[in-house]
This record gives structure tokens, sequence and C-alpha cells, in this order.
């Protein structure tokens, strides 16, 4: 039994470039909202390896203080940029709530009174 199996297109309608609709370069609002969401999500990846590089780091140190030491130091640093990441995440959408924007859930819309919240009432 094989686990691959070939798959037939069901009809003509296929892009043809999806890199292209997926980067939306003729929307610039897209394209910003896009890789906002790359650098948010490539940041967290680099300081989840680095908590793990660290964590390595602290397990091969065999007792020795100045490797031990750099060991937290770098997971000391890991865990600073996740809570970095993570609060630019969180103040993001408190923007985009506050403000009526979009700026990471699907390109920049224009506010209007009607999408902005009222914390008067």
């Amino acid at each position: 039994m094989s686990l691959l199996s070939v798959v037939y297109a069901a009809g003509d309608n296929i892009p043809a470039n999806t890199f292209a609709q997926w980067f939306a370069w003729s929307d610039p609002a897209k394209l910003i909202s896009t890789v906002i969401q790359l650098i948010m999500v490539v940041a967290f990846l680099l300081a989840f390896i680095f908590l793990l590089v660290g964590g390595v780091q602290w397990i091969m140190s065999g007792g020795d203080k100045a490797a031990m030491d750099a060991a937290k130091n770098r997971l000391t640093a890991a865990l600073v940029g996740m809570a970095i990441v993570a609060g630019a995440y969180v103040l993001i959408r408190l923007v985009e709530t506050v403000l009526g924007v979009s700026v990471i859930t699907g390109g920049f819309k224009i506010p209007s009174p009607n999408n902005v919240v009222n914390f008067a009432q």
C-alpha cells in the first residue's frame, strides 16, 4: 500500500501564479500586511530556536560555570524576545480593535465612524 496517490485537477480555474497572488504585488496594503505577518512569524521562530539552543547549551555545559552562564543568558534573551514578539502582536491587535483598522488580519482598511470602538458608552 502506497501513501502517495495521484491527484488530478478538477477544473481549468487553477491560478497560474499563486506566489504573486499570495504576496499581492499590485495591492500595497496586502503586501504590507503580509510582510508584517512574515516578520512576526520569523521573529518568533528565531526566538524559539534560540530557546532550544540555550537549553541544549545548558545541558551540554557539564557543570562548567562559564558555559552555564552563557546558556542562561541565551535562554533569558530568547524568552525576552518571545515576550516582545507576543507583546507586539497583542499591541497590533489592540490597535486594530480600537481604531477599526486591519493590519495583520487581512490588509489595511480605512476606518470609518461606524467601525471605531466608542469607549464613552
